[in-house]
């Protein structure tokens, strides 16, 4: 009897310090960080065909503008810098493009952090999280949108950098821990 209380007394031991080791360094992954990137974020004002051309319009007008802007940037801090100090640019670009386009709505544009659900682009996949961004919302703000990354230099247009969907089917992974599996085995020892 003796021999199997301290055979548990042992596991215990050795749950606790996994736990320990393992929990912690869980939690501190699982802490919050704001990929280095910049998105842009253009809200059509509705579904109509002409609400979507005018997007693009004023996608491709800004998209000048940024280009221009952060060529030569190097750092996300500046980058951010730029854009926040050309904010009134920004603003004035897009509804420029509206009055053009012969729309009779305004823009709305902010830039900070945002909440983004998980994006295709391309072959790459950027999680769901907190992105910085410049939302851009055309009027009503109710059609479709369009996106890109503008830091670093990742805007196409043309079709290039849309929305591309999950395959259909994934292949089955078999998720083991290495951890789990030697306890298993000791349990299994201790009851022998």
């Amino acid at each position: 009897m003796s021999n199997q209380v301290t055979k548990i007394f042992v596991v215990i031991l050795l749950l606790s310090f996994a736990i320990g080791v393992f929990g912690g360094n869980l939690v501190h992954a699982q802490s919050p960080q704001v990929p280095q990137l910049i998105r842009l974020h253009i809200l059509a004002n509705s579904e109509s065909l002409v609400d979507q051309r005018v997007k693009l319009t004023v996608r491709d007008e800004l998209l000048a503008v940024l280009n221009s802007l952060l060529i030569r940037v190097g750092s996300m801090a500046e980058a951010e810098e730029l854009i926040r100090a050309n904010l009134s640019l920004l603003t004035q670009t897009v509804n420029e493009a509206l009055k053009n386009a012969g729309v009779d709505y305004d823009a709305h544009l902010q830039f900070g952090l945002f909440n983004f659900p998980a994006k295709y682009y391309g072959v790459r996949t950027l999680p769901a999280g907190r992105y910085t961004a410049l939302n851009v919302t055309l009027g009503a703000g109710e059609g479709r949108n369009w996106w890109c990354i503008v830091f670093p230099a990742m805007c196409f247009t043309a079709g290039v950098c849309e929305e591309v969907k999950e395959p259909e089917e994934r292949p089955a992974l078999e998720l083991r821990c290495k951890l789990v599996e030697w306890i298993a085995s000791f349990l299994a020892w201790c009851r022998s």
